[in-house]
Order: C-alpha cells, then sequence, then structure tokens
C-alpha cells in the first residue's frame, strides 16, 4: 500500500510538471477528464484546455446547456459517472461538489491517476501565464471580474479571462493564445482560497458568508490576507473595515477613505452610477457605468486600479474602457416573462447583497414585489436574524430552499423563514408564477442564486 501511495505522489507531480509545460508552450498531448463538468468553475477551465489542444472528456449528471456549449468545442462527454469514464484518462479534475464517494473519483484514486481540485487546476492554469489577476472577495467578484474583462477585450489587451458568471456579451470565458496574461474571478468556498497564488489579488470585501467551512468570520479574513501575502502586489477595498488594516505590499480603492484610487462626486442617474475617478488625489476620468447599483463603483475603482496599475492603461482609455461593460446575466437582469410586469432577476443571496438590491430597485421603481429562494440550509441557518432584518416591512414572497449539496434543516428551512416573515410561501413553480401574474404589484424582483432563473425561464436544457 505504501508503495502505491508513494508511487501516486510521484505521478501527479510528474503530470503536474508536464501539464505546466504543456500550458506554456500551448501543446496539449494530454488526456484530461473532468468530473462534474457542467458547472460553471469547471467549464472554463475545460473550455481552457480544448483550446490550448488537450484531448478533454468529462461526465455530468446531464447535458446541459453548458456542457452543450463544450461539445461544440470539442468536448468528448461520457453522460453520467461511471468507473469506466477515467480509465483511458492521464489526469482527473474534480469540482467541490464531486464527494470522495463518487464512483469516478474513487476509481481514479485505485487507478493512482493524477488528480486534482478545480482550484489547484486553475492554480496551475494561471501560474503558466505572466501577468495573473485573481478578483475574489464576498460580494461583486463575478461583476468586477466581468467588467475587468470587458474592458481589456475593449482595449484590445490579449488575455485569457475566466469569468464565474456570464458576462452579456462575452459569455463566462475569452481565450488568448498568448501566455501574458490571465484573470480569473476567484471563489473561497470550500477553502479554495488557500489552493490559489496570483501575481496581483483583489479582495473586494470581506464578509460572512461560507461560515459552514470557515466557522468564524475571522478564520475567512485570515484566509483572505493569507491570498493576498502570496502575491506580488494586493489591491484590496480601503473602506472595508476587515481589510484597511492590510499591512503588505499594496494597491488601494475605496469612496469613503483616503485610498490610492477614489470615486469622488459619486451620483446616481437612472440608478446607474456616475463619478469622477482619482489617482492619488489627481483627477483621471469621468466614469459613467451601463450596470445598475451604486455598489458597482467599488468594482468599478478595483477595475480601474488593476488597468492603471498592471497593464499601464491611460486615463483618457479609462472611460470608455469601463462603458464596455454592459453587466452579467442574473445581476439585475431584466426579463419578459410575465405579461404587462417588470421582472428582475439577481443572483444576491447574502443579506448585504440583498439590502443593495432592495435599495437601488426601490429607487428605480418605487413600489417592489420580492421573492427570495434561500440558498442552502446552513446559510439560511447561520444568516438567519439578518435575513429577518433585510426583508422586515418588505412585499416578499418564499419560495422553496434551494438545497444544492445539503440535507434539511427545519431552522434553515424557507418554510421557517417565511413564517417568522410573516410572508406567503410556495413550493411550486406554477403556483409562484400564478401568484405573480395575479399580483397588482408591477415590478418583481427575484433574488437568489438558485434554480428560479431556469425554472421560470424555462431553460429545458438545463
Amino acid at each position: 500500500m505504501a508503495k502505491n501511495v508513494h508511487f501516486s505522489t510521484f505521478l501527479a507531480y510528474f503530470f503536474m510538471h508536464v501539464i505546466l509545460y504543456c500550458m506554456i508552450r500551448n501543446k496539449g498531448e494530454i488526456k484530461v477528464h473532468f468530473i462534474g463538468v457542467g458547472g460553471a468553475g469547471m467549464s472554463v477551465l475545460a473550455k481552457t484546455l480544448i483550446k490550448k489542444g488537450f484531448l478533454v472528456s468529462g461526465s455530468d449528471i446531464k447535458r446541459s446547456a453548458l456542457v452543450k456549449e463544450l461539445e461544440d468545442l470539442g468536448l468528448n462527454f461520457l453522460g453520467g459517472h461511471a468507473k469506466e469514464n477515467v480509465i483511458n484518462s492521464d489526469v482527473i479534475v474534480y469540482s467541490s461538489a464531486i464527494k470522495d464517494d463518487n464512483v469516478e473519483l474513487a476509481f481514479a484514486k485505485r487507478l493512482n491517476k493524477a488528480i486534482y481540485s478545480r482550484a489547484e487546476l486553475l492554480d496551475l492554469v494561471l501560474k503558466s501565464y505572466k501577468i495573473s489577476v485573481g478578483i475574489a472577495g464576498s460580494h461583486g467578484k463575478t461583476t468586477a471580474t466581468c467588467m475587468l474583462a470587458s474592458a481589456l477585450d475593449y482595449l484590445n489587451l490579449s488575455t485569457l479571462s475566466l469569468m464565474g458568471g456570464n458576462s452579456v456579451t462575452m459569455g463566462n470565458f475569452k481565450f488568448s493564445r498568448s501566455n501574458k496574461s490571465a484573470i480569473s474571478e476567484i471563489c473561497e468556498f470550500d477553502k479554495n482560497l488557500k489552493r490559489i497564488t496570483v501575481t496581483y489579488p483583489v479582495v473586494l470585501n470581506v464578509d460572512s458568508d461560507h461560515l459552514d467551512t470557515y466557522k468564524t468570520i475571522d478564520s475567512l479574513a485570515d484566509e483572505f490576507y493569507a491570498y493576498l501575502k502570496r502575491g506580488k502586489v494586493a489591491f484590496i477595498n480601503q473602506d472595508d473595515a476587515r481589510l484597511n488594516s492590510y499591512k503588505g505590499k499594496k494597491v488601494t480603492f475605496g469612496i469613503n477613505s483616503n485610498a490610492d484610487y477614489t470615486a469622488k462626486n459619486v451620483r446616481l442617474v437612472d440608478g446607474k452610477a456616475i463619478f469622477s475617478a482619482y489617482e492619488k488625489g489627481r483627477f483621471l476620468s469621468e466614469i459613467s457605468l451601463n450596470v445598475y447599483g451604486e455598489c458597482n463603483v467599488y468594482n468599478a475603482l478595483s477595475v480601474i486600479a488593476v488597468l492603471r496599475k498592471v497593464y499601464k492603461v491611460k486615463a483618457n482609455l479609462l472611460s470608455e474602457a469601463i462603458k464596455s461593460f454592459k453587466g452579467v446575466k442574473r445581476r439585475f437582469e431584466e426579463a419578459s416573462i410575465i405579461p404587462n410586469k417588470k421582472v428582475i432577476f439577481d443572483y444576491c443571496h447574502h443579506p448585504t447583497e440583498i439590502a443593495s438590491t432592495i435599495k437601488t430597485s426601490k429607487k428605480l421603481f418605487g413600489e417592489v414585489l420580492y421573492v427570495f429562494e434561500p440558498h442552502t440550509y446552513s446559510r439560511t441557518k447561520l444568516l438567519y436574524n439578518d435575513f429577518l432584518k433585510v426583508f422586515k416591512g418588505e412585499n416578499v414572497i418564499i419560495y422553496k430552499t434551494y438545497p444544492a449539496r445539503e440535507k434539511y434543516v427545519k431552522l434553515g428551512s424557507s418554510k421557517t423563514l417565511a413564517t417568522d416573515l410573516n410572508a406567503l410561501h410556495f413550493s411550486k413553480i406554477t403556483e409562484l408564477k400564478r401568484y405573480l401574474e395575479s399580483s397588482s404589484i408591477k415590478t418583481v424582483v427575484i433574488m437568489g442564486a438558485g434554480e428560479l432563473y431556469d425554472k421560470l425561464n424555462k431553460k429545458k436544457d438545463r
């Protein structure tokens, strides 16, 4: 047994360097199999390896829209999970959603395959580029990453862009054959932060989230700090109470502090922010955002800081580069799904994000009916009092909990939350839609990171 373990370790170490070499040289004579290839984070890595010439296969419980997109690019989709799927592959990649008892992962271990988590492969991809930017934080990282990707694309700066959500204009992926630069969203879930090192780490904020993994906010903050320290230069939100004391080499941005990059004269016009951007007290540019919400000023400042310090973009190019960003799907996205109703979908599922969405929607539309789909029992239980506070006094409907990987917990259930909010509760999509159609309130904002978006949009291929 010890001999097999030693051989497995050697094999993994060997393939790590072979893969890294292949990525750098854009040669991909290696077979890589993705377990759970249909996930958002997995799909962008699969796309990257396919584009670089690797022989890529994948499995998942269903052939989703993302899987079909990958097949069009060249993925060999093998269907559902089965141990024979891994036999002919050199390298196995698995997502955080895949458990140790997964039939493919367990068999790959028996075969002493080189096995990588999604975060470990992402780390290898980013390290194969001379410049890497990783945008992290409790809120806003998808939007900020997509905004940066859009700006770089507008400026014709050749960059690999890996996004955690779908940009309205670019999707979740932009490939470049140049090995100069790569950017990626970095998620803290499942302690993925500790597996990733980038040249220029960005942290937008630190809030109470994923505490089922980190247990305390201090432990989460420590993980963000460690991530920042591994980089060459850290980019941080100086206004954030848990980031402003960071002592390493840093570039700062903020609105209410004496940061390197600041926004002044911030105002909202039809819900979209306009502000004057400054660099160390010197005026840079007037910035007009194409996305809703004052919170996006911080995202834009982080992008401006990276564009200036990492990519050396001239001040006169910033305005149009930032304005090129048209938004992210499911981030305050309007949809025509109910007659005579304005329906907005927003991915927010944390109380801080929800508060921001409520503030923006009220300013824009006045009276609003909110629909909230709680995301996992553990998150709902941990943040229960915050959910009660943020929804207090609002017209809110609670839809059944999206459980993801979890089993039922009464104290974190949607029914319990609805009862304590004195709110309506629905568990069937037909009943929810019927109620929304009959409501006298003309604007509906649907919040959550679960299945409601696809169900109400009738996306049958998901």
